[in-house]
């Protein structure tokens, strides 16, 4: 997840940086193991590895999940770190941990879990004021997927027509800096991508759903906590051999 700030706020978790392409502002980044990993693992394990199915299972679930709330650790998280601890948790509307969710609920929670860490954790570096989200790569042509990201952070989610944004941005940032050459001082980065990027949305935000996620993120963010802990005093204890 990158954001453009216009302050640096650097926290314990993610990374604040100049922006390369904007010297009066920050891009903020958090990096996260377990995300397509772990919504691959379900799809197999729950949707016999089809999306469609996927997509089906999601839609038969509401925004909040009825309080059911998992952490996919398939391994070892590098936001927030677990070290060298890994595993998969999961608590009911009760906060009781649980060992199975029914397999919507499983499909939904591996969802909302990426995306209410995205957002408390992007509130922790200074990504307080999210306005909209521009959604690339693979789970970008998910509609599902980008539905929940809307419901979650609130805001109109965007799409490109390449999903691989990766090989776009290096284009267009070998364009700015030729520019850039060219004039012999910099050059504002949007005067020369101007009408070259076409964004389409995607999703917006679900009615109800935005008060939904504010409880389920205040939840998740004490759950996540507790959670942290636990995983660190197993760490501590003396391995016997």
């Amino acid at each position: 997840m990158f954001a453009v700030m216009s302050k640096a706020s650097p926290g314990e978790d993610g990374m604040v940086l100049r922006n390369p392409v904007d010297p009066s502002s920050y891009m903020g980044m958090l990096v996260f193991k377990n995300g397509s990993l772990s919504r691959e693992q379900v799809r197999k394990e729950h949707c016999d590895g089809q999306w469609d199915r996927w997509e089906q299972m999601l839609a038969e679930t509401a925004p909040g999940n009825g309080g059911a709330i998992g952490f996919y650790f398939h391994s070892p998280e590098i936001t927030p770190t677990t070290g060298e601890q890994f595993g998969i948790f999961r608590f009911d509307g009760n906060d009781q941990e649980v060992d199975s969710f029914p397999s919507s609920t499983e499909v939904r929670a591996v969802v909302e879990s990426k995306f209410l860490a995205m957002r408390g954790f992007a509130q922790g570096i200074g990504m307080e004021e999210v306005k909209r989200i521009i959604a690339t790569g693979g789970a970008s042509s998910n509609k599902g997927i980008l539905q929940v990201l809307s419901d979650v952070f609130d805001v109109p989610v965007f799409t490109l027509e390449q999903s691989d944004s990766a090989s776009l941005g290096a284009a267009l940032r070998a364009a700015h800096g030729f520019r850039c050459a060219q004039k012999g001082g910099f050059v504002a980065f949007a005067d020369v991508v101007a009408g070259k990027i076409d964004y389409k949305l995607a999703a917006e935000p679900a009615p109800g759903a935005k008060e939904a996620y504010a409880q389920a993120l205040s939840r998740y963010l004490r759950l996540q906590k507790q959670l942290l802990e636990r995983l660190q005093n197993v760490a501590k204890k003396p391995r016997v051999t």
